[in-house]
């Protein structure tokens, strides 16, 4: 007999499996439930509804996102302006990738963004406080000069948001993406460096 822990695990890995091969749409609980060698009731205990254990999946996604550019901002860069854009670039390649190598992924993602968006919003946040950290760090060290980093961090957030899961908001490829992305940041970063 399974844990708790345990069976919420293999629900959410049974879920990814048929979210990834029919999409959210086409996946019923049923199925899920059936995969994982119980009851569909026994699996309404763990998660209320689809759109719950759907939300659980685009969490932990994004937590999993929020570690690799923990990763990322610790690695060893020339300035905190290229830790910027690392992290911009990293967060670019990676939701990226997850979008072309999971293309059923798009159609969850677009049902959490309207139906659970507190979901996407601690995503946001959760990510954005990665980048707030480098900011403060860019200001202790004199290479910044930003009286509020939260909000700065908010803002550059807004405008490379573009640059996260780049398939919802348009079709160029991931060279074209990654010059674009460095342009932006570039241009952010001049507005915040101390002159």
């Amino acid at each position: 007999m399974r844990t708790t822990e345990e069976s919420t695990q293999a629900i959410i890995e049974s879920a990814n499996i048929f979210f990834a091969r029919f999409g959210y749409g086409k996946t019923t609980m049923t199925e899920i439930a059936e995969y994982c060698d119980m009851s569909v009731g026994n699996l309404y205990r763990f998660f209320p509804s689809k759109l719950d254990l759907a939300a659980k999946i685009v969490d932990l996604v994004t937590q999993e996102s929020v570690a690799n550019l923990r990763r990322v901002s610790a690695r060893k860069y020339r300035s905190s302006a290229a830790r910027v854009e690392a992290l911009v670039i990293a967060e670019l390649r990676e939701t990226f990738e997850t979008m072309e190598n999971r293309p059923t992924i798009e159609e969850m993602g677009r049902i959490i963004m309207f139906k659970r968006v507190d979901v996407i919003n601690k995503g946001l946040a959760d990510t954005r406080r990665v980048l707030e950290e480098v900011l403060q760090d860019g200001i202790a060290s004199g290479e910044f000069t930003i009286p509020k980093p939260d909000f700065a961090a908010e803002m550059i957030q807004a405008a490379t948001l573009k640059f996260r899961y780049p398939q919802l908001w348009s079709r160029l490829n991931l060279p074209a993406l990654e010059r674009e992305a460095k342009g932006v940041v570039r241009l952010l970063i001049k507005g915040v460096q101390t002159r």
